[in-house]
């Protein structure tokens, strides 16, 4: 399933098996595969959708990222315990700084956080609420607590296939010494190559490969890395 813009009542299915999904997604050469957890982002019970999170594990290869609702040490643990090769993190940093402290001094660098943006604010719980805290020192103090990897969702590009900020990225990149995963409307090739030419590390690709506007055995032969 995959929503617009991050509105839950805008939401489009593809299919009912996510792990035929991931599997086909890893027969076209896929590496790593991001999924979110909505159920779990919007405040849902999450159990049914880590149950098929957990298939996708027991059917693929791949390194998996789960992210949506992680918002405690016990639910990290469980996806790790699991076999997610890494999960991904956000409200709990606002919610919890205790809490947050935990779960990365626990699992280190099998973390990676989550900035979803609108209006250069980090907003949080499935989009729903505005922290108040700016992008920029957002990520600052991550940087300080030396997180290796973060996923910036431009939301008002998410599910739009409507192109891609390269001045957004190519600014975070430079003012940051933290690995940049972009996300948020990705169209075409085109705009995967203009994002890597930003210098982050990974695109997150979600629509684009559902509608057929990007073939990913194709994506993967031109960028992947190592």
């Amino acid at each position: 399933m995959r929503l617009y813009q991050g509105n839950i009542e805008d939401e489009t299915f593809y299919h009912e098996n996510p792990a035929v999904v991931a599997k086909n997604f890893e027969r076209q050469g896929a590496g790593r595969i991001h999924i979110v957890n909505l159920d779990g982002a919007f405040g849902e019970d999450e159990r049914l959708s880590s149950d098929a999170i957990f298939k996708i594990r027991e059917q693929t290869s791949v390194e998996l990222q789960v992210g949506g609702g992680i918002r405690n040490y016990a639910r990290a643990k469980k996806y790790i315990d699991g076999g997610i090769d890494a999960v991904v993190v956000g409200s709990v940093y606002f919610d919890d700084v205790r809490e947050f402290g935990e779960i990365l001094s626990k699992f280190g660098d099998r973390i990676i956080m989550s900035a979803d943006v609108k209006d250069d604010s980090v907003r949080t719980h499935g989009w729903e609420k505005d922290s108040g805290i700016k992008l920029g020192v957002f990520m600052k103090d991550i940087g300080r607590r030396n997180v290796r990897e973060l996923v910036v969702t431009a939301i008002e590009k998410d599910g739009t296939l409507s192109g891609v900020d390269k001045e957004f990225y190519a600014h975070l990149v430079a003012s940051s010494g933290i690995s940049i995963i972009a996300s948020g409307g990705v169209a075409g090739m085109e705009d995967i190559g203009a994002l890597f030419e930003t210098g982050i590390t990974g695109v997150i690709i979600g629509k684009a490969i559902y509608e057929n506007k990007i073939d990913l055995r194709k994506a993967v032969e031109k960028y992947a890395r190592g």
